[in-house]
């Protein structure tokens, strides 16, 4: 690990003005990021699927050149406005998840994934569209992935994207419920009532990378402390994510100082709290996409269905935008990979560590 210590780092001394300071009355009150898919977005999706399955390719070895679709390039558009300039968070409903199989489903997000930015690798395994199913794995293990688990997650940012995006195929028998807050309205409330906690969390933390680093040890930390929020160019962003810092601190034998623990708690209280969360069921072809940089997600604990095809299963991709908004080299470099580099895809260990094998669908 490196001696880098964040001190000299540019900070925003006023707060979030624009959008992307939300509180869950804000996106109650203003539904202009719920978008909806209409026949012409359903006609191109069948036309690009049909045309894809002629041609062979599949994800993640589809292009943006492999397929035309202007209906539905000008929706996204919408959506990486929103996620960009908006409030960070855009939801859109109405895909027919009844008319494909797996296999199309894919191939129809990615090619959404493609209107939005690069689709990017997940973990060590190279996956690039990654399924959020139960696959028997405890949330307590210590380098276990959340979306491999039907446990509770707390609020946090998936460190490896600018945008994440969820479609759900089958929502849970109960629970599984996603909530959302926004880390700019977060900051605003620290900087006014608690400007001793930034000291801390511009600096930031050292993060666990459970084993998918450019090493693949399950020791490998990152190589300097990650700041909760950084500043760059006028754009203020967040990484924020518990247990991979706990989990640092229990493999550097090290623990948060009483301000690092009482900063931290904040953060995940007013995240929690319900006049700055938003809270979104998901329904079996909706799709949700948030700017990590700006908001934070949780998920309730949820219980699956018996029968193996009505388990609860969503499609997630990772998605780089460079163009979305500037970030310190420092903080963009969460895994040791360079800026924006995301896992590190080792081909040695294939498919093979706990959590990240096939899953039967």
């Amino acid at each position: 690990m490196s001696g880098y210590v964040n001190e000299m780092t540019e900070r925003l001394l006023q707060p979030v003005a624009d959008k992307s300071a939300w509180k869950g009355a804000d996106l109650e009150s203003d539904t202009s990021w719920w978008l909806s898919l209409d026949r012409k977005h359903i006609d191109e999706i069948e036309s690009l699927i049909s045309s894809l399955r002629a041609s062979g390719k599949r994800p993640p070895a589809v292009l943006r050149e492999d397929f035309s679709a202007p209906a539905l390039a000008a929706l996204f558009s919408r959506v990486r406005n929103e996620l960009e300039s908006g409030f960070g968070v855009a939801r859109v409903s109405g895909f027919p998840i009844k008319n494909f199989d797996v296999a199309d489903l894919e191939t129809a997000f990615w090619a959404m994934g493609l209107l939005m930015g690069r689709p990017v690798s997940q973990n060590s395994a190279g996956e690039s569209i990654a399924h959020v199913v139960d696959r028997g794995v405890s949330y307590q293990q210590a380098n276990a992935r959340g979306y491999t688990t039907r446990a509770e997650l707390v609020p946090h940012c998936d460190a490896g994207p600018d945008f994440t995006g969820l479609l759900c195929v089958h929502p849970a028998k109960s629970g599984g419920e996603s909530a959302l807050a926004s880390s700019m309205a977060i900051y605003n409330e620290i900087l006014t009532k608690h400007p001793d906690y930034l000291d801390d969390l511009y600096r930031g933390f050292y993060h666990d990378l459970r084993g998918e680093g450019p090493t693949a040890s399950l020791d490998e930390l990152t190589n300097h402390p990650i700041p909760v929020f950084s500043y760059c160019e006028g754009a203020l962003s967040c990484s924020f994510n518990t247990k991979s810092m706990e989990q640092a601190n229990v493999k550097m034998g090290t623990d948060y100082t009483a301000t690092q623990q009482a900063a931290v708690g904040c953060i995940l209280n007013l995240a929690r709290d319900p006049a700055f969360r938003y809270d979104m069921a998901f329904e079996a072809g909706d799709i949700q996409f948030v700017n990590n940089h700006t908001v934070l997600h949780s998920r309730n604990a949820y219980e699956d269905f018996d029968e193996p095809d009505r388990r609860r299963r969503l499609l997630r991709l990772w998605i780089v935008q460079p163009e979305c908004r500037p970030l310190d080299p420092l903080f963009a470099d969460r895994f040791n990979t360079g800026p924006r580099g995301g896992v590190a895809r080792r081909d040695d260990l294939g498919r093979s560590l706990p959590g990240l094998s096939a899953v039967e669908i």
